[in-house]
């Protein structure tokens, strides 16, 4: 989205930590809720290794856009 305004957080303590969006910035706002897990380096690297190596990169495709399923519906 132009102009978003990303929030930076500096972790302090390991642990499992709800969020939920804080910036009215789409449609579905009220559903953008998430769970962080703040980890020790160590952990983080073997996670984003064992992720590379099964081929996942962080790209995420069309069938995850809401607006494509909904695209995608209307058209059956």
């Amino acid at each position: 989205m132009p102009d978003a305004v990303a929030c930076t957080v500096t972790p302090q303590k390991e642990g499992i930590y709800s969020g939920k969006c804080a910036e009215l910035c789409g449609e579905f706002h009220a559903e953008m809720l998430f769970n962080v897990e703040v980890v020790d380096r160590a952990t983080f690297d073997d996670k984003m290794a064992e992720l590379r190596d099964a081929g996942q990169t962080g790209r995420l495709g069309e069938e995850l856009n809401r607006q494509y399923l909904v695209t995608q519906e209307d058209q059956h």
